[in-house]
Order: C-alpha cells, then sequence, then structure tokens
C-alpha cells in the first residue's frame, strides 16, 4: 500500500510539473555575450600599458573575467520562485531581494557616487564627434577599432585604446545589447568613457541595477509559478539583458543546497573569483 500510495504522490508531482511547464515554461533568452568579450579580449592581448592604464579605471578587473558556466537553464530556473506581488524572489518562504548592494559586493564596484546619464540619449564629447557620429559602429566595427589601435604604441593611442575598451564591454556586457554602439541604453556613455579620469565617480552598481531591474520582473511576471497579474499577456518572451550571470553568482550565495522537495531547486555553482 505505501508503494502503491508513492507511485501516484509521483504521478501527480510529475503531471503537475508538466501541465506548469506547458502553461508557463518559455524559453529564456539573453542579451549576453560574455563569451565573444573574453575571447575577444585575449585575441587582441592589451598590453602593459593598456593594463596600467585600465587599472586606473573602475574597470580593470574586466580583463580577469573567468569562465563562467552555462547558466541559462539556472536563471530560467531561478525566475519560477519570483513573487509578482513582493517583486522579489521567495525560497521555502524566505524572502530575497537582489539589490544594488549585491551587485557590488560580487564586482567589488563602490554603490555610490554620481548618478550615471543613462536617460541622456545623446552625446558630444571628442570620442563620439570623431569616432561615431558618422559610423553605425557595430560590435564588428567596435573589433576592427580595437585590432587597428593595438598595433599603434603612443600614449595618445593607449587611451584610446582603453576608451574602445571599456564601450565594447558596455555592449557586450554591461548593456547588453543587438548590434551596435547606438542599441546602448543612452548615447550619453559615450560622454562618460570619454572622461576615463573621472570614470570613477560614477555609480556603477546603480545604472546595472536599474538596467537589470524592470527586465528581472517582467520575466519574473511571465515565468512565475506563482500568482500572475491577469493583465499578463501570456505570449510575452522574457529577455534578460545587462550582466545576468550576476545573479547566478548572487544565488549560489543564497540557495541552500538540499531542497529535494523542491521541483526548481537551483543548483550552486562556484563563486567567481574578481581580482579588485
Amino acid at each position: 500500500m505505501a508503494s502503491s500510495s508513492s507511485d501516484s504522490g509521483n504521478d501527480s508531482f510529475t503531471y503537475y510539473r508538466s501541465t506548469a511547464s506547458r502553461a508557463y515554461r518559455k524559453k529564456m533568452q539573453w542579451k549576453s555575450n560574455l563569451f565573444q568579450f573574453r575571447s575577444f579580449i585575449t585575441s587582441v592581448g592589451p598590453s602593459d600599458s593598456h593594463i596600467e592604464r585600465l587599472s586606473k579605471t573602475p574597470f580593470s578587473w574586466v580583463l580577469d573575467i573567468p569562465e563562467s558556466p552555462n547558466i541559462r537553464g539556472f536563471a530560467q530556473n531561478m525566475f519560477y520562485n519570483w513573487d509578482c506581488e513582493a517583486k522579489c524572489f521567495i525560497f521555502q518562504d524566505v524572502q530575497l531581494s537582489f539589490t544594488k548592494s549585491d551587485i557590488s559586493l560580487i564586482l567589488g564596484l563602490p554603490d555610490y557616487g554620481d548618478v550615471v546619464p543613462m536617460h541622456v540619449d545623446a552625446a558630444f564629447s571628442q570620442l563620439y564627434l570623431q569616432h561615431f557620429q558618422d559610423s553605425h559602429c557595430s560590435k564588428n566595427d567596435l573589433e576592427k577599432k580595437l585590432i587597428q589601435i593595438r598595433r599603434e604604441t603612443n600614449p595618445a593611442s593607449v587611451i584610446l585604446f582603453c576608451k574602445f575598451f571599456i564601450l565594447y564591454f558596455f555592449v557586450c556586457v554591461f548593456f547588453t545589447t543587438t548590434s551596435s554602439i547606438y542599441k546602448l541604453p543612452a548615447l550619453s556613455l559615450i560622454d562618460c568613457v570619454d572622461d576615463l579620469d573621472n570614470l570613477g565617480k560614477f555609480n556603477w552598481c546603480e545604472a546595472l541595477y536599474n538596467y537589470m531591474e524592470p527586465q528581472m520582473e517582467a520575466i519574473g511576471m511571465v515565468l512565475s509559478l506563482r500568482s500572475k497579474p491577469q493583465c499578463l499577456e501570456p505570449t510575452k518572451k522574457p529577455m534578460l539583458k545587462g550582466f545576468a550571470r550576476l545573479l547566478a553568482v548572487w544565488m549560489s550565495e543564497h540557495i541552500p543546497i538540499e531542497r529535494p522537495h523542491n521541483p526548481y531547486v537551483i543548483p550552486r555553482i562556484c563563486r567567481w573569483k574578481w581580482r579588485v
């Protein structure tokens, strides 16, 4: 009798999970090109002069971003635990909110400083006028420019390489885009990068969080097995842009390993090691 009851329970669970999958499971898409960024930068090989100049900015650590696991399924399963009303993740009745402080701890960037002008869709710096005003400037174009500038060794070319390097990082990883520099959330980011000496005055944690948070909420509303607003469009496809792998690192620090009763258990992954 015990075996029969157990089998019946397993069948019910399997049916529930398959039904929930058909009703809610969507293919979660990314706009993250971390692998492309790492592969290209490794092939270009920044010189000691480039590394020294980048070390004076908040983004020298991007040279040491390690290989990361494929977390598409990891993050997708994570959003099944999103609560639409509380606007946070809930695991065993424990509420977990992804915050700017989490980004700061993971990346080693300070959670303070001037607001990044993400709302200004215009640029007026010399960097923009000389290199982007009359150019579509796709990722491939940025790569060609970086390769060309890498061959030069004068101080001006070193600074220019670092500016293009950070913009390429923004396009591929931080503020991920579909194809070109003009898909950045604001062209004013070009003006920020043009002033390398003052890049550290901005709160990049806040900028990245404000870029990702609305998308996280939208994805959670689509994928969550918890209650959803009745007005939610069932055909909406989730798309997560920004440094999505931050979520995997953050979640690995908060979710206990043993949750055998949870059908959407999220495996713990190794914490990334950043040089900051």
